[in-house]
């Protein structure tokens, strides 16, 4: 059965109900992918502080210990994108 005469044997509360329901799909797919953004963006964040306005990111030296390496803003926007 093709589209159009698929359309015109539905009622028009059938096909606004569809669209409503791909509506809300849409939706729930964008808040989905902006909630694995944030997530994302969150587990990067983690890594890096901020003192006085000089960006430091958390690193492990090869002793085992916690050390913070001076970098900048570019830096981190490059290794991570946005």
């Amino acid at each position: 059965m093709n589209t159009k005469a698929n359309i015109a044997s539905k009622s028009a509360s059938e096909i606004v109900d569809e669209e409503k329901k791909k509506k809300e799909q849409k939706e729930r797919e964008k808040e989905a992918e902006r909630q694995r953004i944030q997530e994302q963006a969150e587990a990067i964040a983690v890594n890096f502080v901020r003192i006085g306005g000089v960006w430091y990111k958390k690193c492990i030296n090869p002793d085992g210990d916690f050390v913070l390496e001076q970098t900048c803003a570019a830096n981190i926007i490059a290794d991570y994108e946005k």
